[in-house]
């Protein structure tokens, strides 16, 4: 993970991880949405691909530190260029429909008000 970190700081539009014993390397702006879901983590890309890792959805946070993305739960990161729709209790990307858990939805609403404006 540290040298995970390490490279994205070098070179913060590409990412490179391991996904099912593959190395995968994604844009950062194809990352639409990160999904936590117990021990492993989904990285959702804007083509509807789905990429399996180890790394935690934290570290995630911090690597994907580029303004575009937000928490919206404890098990979700969304790239906010691909919100489609917002409604109170829950977000869209593409079709899929993402909760926003109480503890993030005044972050969210004004995160993603300023972002609409």
């Amino acid at each position: 993970e540290r040298w995970l970190s390490e490279r994205e700081k070098l070179h913060p539009q590409t990412i490179d991880f391991i996904s099912d014993r593959h190395r995968v390397s994604l844009e950062v702006s194809d990352i639409a949405f990160v999904e936590s879901n117990d021990s492993e983590v989904w990285i959702h890309t804007t083509s509807g691909e789905s990429h399996r890792t180890k790394t935690s959805i934290t570290q995630w946070s911090s690597i994907l530190d580029n303004g575009n993305f937000i928490r919206i739960h404890r098990a979700y990161l969304v790239n906010r260029l691909y919100v489609d729709k917002l409604t109170m209790a829950s977000l869209y990307v593409a079709e899929t429909e993402l909760p926003i858990s109480r503890k993030y939805r005044n972050q969210v609403r004004e995160t993603l008000s300023v972002a609409t404006e």
